[in-house]
């Protein structure tokens, strides 16, 4: 049984410069001592993977490898069960999922900023939104062992660009975040916590996107809504990223939607 060194999880005792980091840091401390998390342990009390875990959020979120210290393979099978139930629609165990990740993702960013011409806050919101839905979408069955470096590798992927082939399959590959224009960095951390909240119109948008890809609508054809809903571009602005005339956008969100439509809500619920 392999083990690895390091601290154990605990409560962050330093502030980061970080802009967006500060802001996650809060979030997280305000959402673990929160209803949804208190909710979810609940839940999680009678899974046989997490019971052990339960008496607090910081508790699991060590068990499925942010303590260090933890066995290689306990804490994949800790992490693999959150990920189960975050595809399951359990945006409580995606959200502690998100978060072991979190260390990984802000490396990443730090490595990849300056060759990408961004800031890190905005690569981190990108490769967070990235990670949200690789989450979701995680191939647990096929996938399951190192979990939280294949989820890492794949939000990496999405966000920078380079698809892994299994993910053309089992992710929404290709609904990747432009960096923020500058003066509106706002915007993009807005959409990304809207959709790692999952209240209100974007994170409700995000989680349809999620499942209109896990239904096996095309990437591509989801992309339009993104640009429109989660990213907030104008109908201009997304036909300029895209390389088309504004109504090629309207076409194509038409097109989405209908698609959206068509997986997404059962036969005879929409009356004609």
């Amino acid at each position: 049984m392999s083990h690895r060194s390091g601290p154990p999880a605990g409560p962050v005792s330093f502030a980061p410069r970080s802009v967006v980091l500060r802001r996650w840091q809060a979030e997280w401390e305000q959402w673990a001592g929160g209803p949804e998390a208190a909710a979810g342990l609940a839940r999680w009390a009678c899974d046989p993977l997490l019971a052990a875990h339960t008496g607090s959020v910081v508790a699991v979120l060590a068990a499925c490898g942010r303590d260090l210290t933890a066995p290689v393979d306990e804490a994949d099978a800790v992490l693999a069960a959150l990920v189960r139930r975050a595809r399951a629609g359990d945006l409580a165990a995606a959200r502690v999922a998100l978060e072991r990740l979190m260390p990984a993702l802000t490396g990443q960013a730090r490595r990849r900023c300056g060759r990408r011409g961004v800031s890190f806050d905005q690569l981190l919101v990108e490769l967070v939104g990235s990670a949200w839905i690789v989450i979701r979408c995680y191939p647990v069955e096929r996938r399951p062992v190192k979990v939280a470096a294949n989820l890492v590798r794949d939000a990496v992927g999405l966000a920078v660009g380079y698809v892994p082939m299994v993910d053309r399959l089992t992710a929404p590959a290709g609904l990747t975040p432009l960096p923020s224009p500058p003066g509106a960095e706002g915007v993009g951390v807005v959409a990304s916590a809207g959709a790692v909240g999952g209240s209100g119109a974007v994170g409700e948008l995000f989680a349809v996107l999620v499942d209109g890809r896990a239904a096996g609508i095309p990437a591509e054809r989801l992309r339009v809504l993104a640009d429109l809903g989660v990213l907030g571009l104008s109908q201009r602005e997304a036909a300029a990223r895209a390389g088309v005339s504004e109504r090629a956008v309207r076409v194509r969100r038409d097109v989405a939607v209908g698609a959206l439509r068509g997986a997404l809500v059962p036969v005879g619920a929409v009356a004609s």
